[in-house]
C-alpha cells in the first residue's frame, strides 16, 4: 500500500470550504477503479478546528471510509494547562490514526526541539496513534548530494533522537517522510531533489532503521517524500518511495484533482 497524506496547513479559511474540499477529495477517490483504492491510502490533515465537521460528514454519509483523518500536529501531554494545544487523546477521541510530527514549519516558527518531537512520537503511540516522522536537511551546499557525510549525518542524528527509547514492538507503527527544507514551497523543479537522489535518501534511512531495529521492520516502515509534491512530480516519488507527503498543493481544486486523477 502506498500513502498520499495531504497536509492543509492553515488552509482553508472556513468549514464550508473544508467540507467542499474533502468531498471533492472524496468523489475523485471514488472514481478510481477498486484496484487503485486498495493500493493506495489517502489520509487528510486538516487544521484542528475542522477535524470535528469533517469526522462527523465522513461518518454520516457516502463517504464512510473512503478517506482517513490524521492530525498536523499534537503536544506530548494529555490534559493540562497548555493552552493552544490539541493532545493525543483527543485527536483519538475523533478515531484520528495518524498525527504528523517534526515537520520542518514546526521546527523553525515554533522552535519544536528534537526532544519535543521524540515525546510527541511517545505520547502518539501509547494511543494507537501513528506518527508521521518529518526528517531531512536543512540545506545542500553546491555538489553535495544524499552521500556526503554531512547529509547522512544531519539526517542519521535527527533519526537518533527523534526514535531515543521506541521499544522494538512499537517500531511497526512508525512512519518516515523524508522532507528535505531546501525542497519544501519550490516552484522550479531545479530546486528539488532528482529522483536518485531521493531514492539514495531513503536507502540511507532504511539502513540507520535496520541497525536500529532490524531489517525486516526496517523494510515494513512506510517512507514517504515530501518537499513541492504536486501532480507533475509525484509519478517519479512514488515510484520510489511508500508514498508522498503534499502540502500546498492539496489545497487547491485543481491541483488536487489530477493528482488523484494521475494516480496509478
Amino acid at each position: 500500500m502506498k500513502f498520499i497524506i495531504l497536509n492543509w496547513k492553515l488552509f482553508p479559511e472556513n468549514e464550508i470550504k473544508a467540507i467542499d474540499l474533502v468531498s471533492l477529495i472524496c468523489q475523485n477517490y471514488q472514481m478510481l477503479d477498486l484496484r487503485l483504492q486498495k493500493k493506495y491510502r489517502i489520509i487528510v490533515c486538516p487544521p484542528c478546528i475542522f477535524i470535528p465537521p469533517i469526522y462527523k460528514f465522513l461518518s454520516t454519509n457516502k463517504y464512510q471510509n473512503v478517506l482517513y483523518l490524521g492530525g498536523q500536529n499534537v503536544f506530548y501531554r494529555n490534559r493540562g494547562a497548555f493552552t493552544g494545544t490539541i493532545s493525543p487523546v483527543m485527536l483519538k477521541s475523533y478515531n484520528i490514526k495518524y498525527c504528523i510530527v517534526g515537520h520542518s514549519e514546526c521546527k523553525t516558527i515554533f522552535k519544536e526541539t528534537n526532544i519535543d518531537i521524540n515525546n510527541k512520537i511517545k505520547s502518539l503511540l501509547k494511543q494507537k496513534i501513528k506518527p508521521i516522522i518529518c526528517v531531512g536537511e536543512n540545506k545542500r551546499k553546491l555538489k553535495e548530494t544524499s552521500s556526503n557525510f554531512r547529509i547522512k549525518n544531519e539526517i542519521f542524528g535527527q533519526l537518533n533522537e527523534y526514535l531515543k527509547g521506541i521499544p522494538i514492538e512499537e517500531a511497526h507503527n512508525l512512519m518516515i517522510a523524508y522532507e528535505p527544507v531546501w525542497a519544501i514551497s519550490q516552484n522550479t523543479p531545479t530546486y528539488l531533489p532528482n529522483p536518485q537522489d531521493t531514492k539514495n535518501i531513503i536507502h540511507n534511512i532504511r539502513f540507520w532503521l535496520s541497525t536500529r531495529f532490524n531489517g525486516m521492520i526496517a523494510q515494513n516502515i512506510p517512507i514517504l517524500y515530501g518537499g513541492s509534491v504536486n501532480h507533475k512530480n509525484m509519478a517519479q516519488y512514488l515510484e520510489i518511495s511508500n508514498g508522498i507527503l503534499v502540502g500546498s498543493a492539496s489545497v487547491q481544486k485543481t491541483e488536487i484533482t489530477k493528482l488523484i486523477k494521475n494516480l496509478i
